[in-house]
């Protein structure tokens, strides 16, 4: 079965272009031009990945990955963030609101092709069913990826989910931003240390006071100390 792109795009030029190209890839696309439209489509379809425009009209980008990471049945789509913007500050904010990645636009749309195959083999290579990971009062099974934290069950994007498996598969061991880039970004171009940074500070503040157990180590990276 193919799997399902939905793009959140206010421009149709933009959404035609991912669409011709991620056709060619072989996947399904579907599009919406606003956020109110994207909500009525994702409660009778869920797709594989989102790509959503930060600046729609009306309901912002921003709003609805807010939206979309606190209900259940959308909260672990990875989702790329469209941005004109240059500034990092607006690509930390969407990365802050739980995008996994996210491309300045213009882009190239033979990039953005690959920046989902990646996300969606990122995400497939972590639910491979290897075991259930334990580290005092978190819990994860990589077969369902679900993640329990005190025997109740958080909800993790999943980059956070990714982040945490690696963590907990290596205690103790230092992940550079070179490793972390490469290993949950697929690509270490694609993941500066802020953006590192960022989703880590995510991370940890979804696990409460287990997240101190990931610790920076200046200038190098992070590690995860039981």
């Amino acid at each position: 079965m193919k799997e399902t792109v939905f793009v959140i795009d206010d421009d149709i030029t933009i959404r035609e272009l991912i669409e011709d190209e991620l056709n060619v890839k072989g996947y399904k696309v579907a599009s919406a031009r606003s956020a109110e439209d994207a909500l009525q489509f994702l409660q009778h379809t869920i797709p594989n990945i989102i790509i959503l425009d930060i600046n729609l009209g009306g309901l912002s980008g921003l709003h609805l990955c807010e939206i979309l990471r606190k209900q259940p049945a959308t909260a672990s789509i990875p989702i790329i963030m469209l941005t004109s913007e240059q500034r990092e500050a607006q690509k930390i904010r969407a990365l802050e609101m739980g995008a996994d990645d996210y491309v300045t636009k213009p882009f190239s749309d033979k990039e953005l092709a690959a920046r989902v195959q990646a996300l969606l083999r990122r995400v497939e290579r972590g639910g491979v069913p290897q075991s259930v990971l334990k580290a005092e009062q978190l819990e994860l099974n990589l077969d369902t990826r679900e993640t329990l934290l005190a025997g109740k069950p958080i909800r993790l994007t999943p980059i956070e989910f990714n982040l945490l498996s690696l963590f907990l598969k290596q205690k103790g061991l230092v992940h550079t931003y070179h490793n972390l880039a490469e290993n949950i970004w697929g690509d270490d171009r694609m993941a500066t240390s802020h953006t590192i940074a960022v989703a880590i500070s995510r991370l940890r503040e979804k696990l409460g006071t287990q997240g101190r157990k990931i610790e920076p180590v200046t200038g190098v990276g992070y590690k995860f100390v039981d």
